[in-house]
């Protein structure tokens, strides 16, 4: 029986959501493209709820995201507009980035 592929949820840390594409053979770039696109603002890096930054050149097989996959789209180039949009848990994604300690 094949696998129902569900999107991967790419999130704001605002919040705000786009559901992507979850073929495995995708790169994390193209992934990051289709984000940008939905959500209509610029992304710097995705990372991992654990914090880890996604290699952009990784498929997303090769970067772990699987089929119903979360990660998160850091969009400010302003340190201090990032902390204060900062909720709960997205603080490890941040402190991964450098953008807090």
């Amino acid at each position: 029986m094949a696998k129902v592929l569900r999107p991967v949820q790419v999130g704001l840390l605002s919040g705000r959501t786009a559901r992507c594409d979850p073929q495995p053979s995708r790169t994390v770039c193209e992934l990051l493209e289709e984000a940008q696109s939905k959500l209509g603002i610029g992304i710097q890096q995705l990372v991992t709820s654990s914090g880890m930054t996604l290699n952009q050149d990784f498929t997303l097989e090769e970067a772990g995201i699987d089929y119903a996959g979360h990660v998160f789209a850091l969009a400010s180039v302003n340190e201090d507009e990032a902390l204060q949009t900062a909720q709960g848990g997205h603080l490890k994604a941040l402190a991964a980035l450098g953008l807090r300690s």
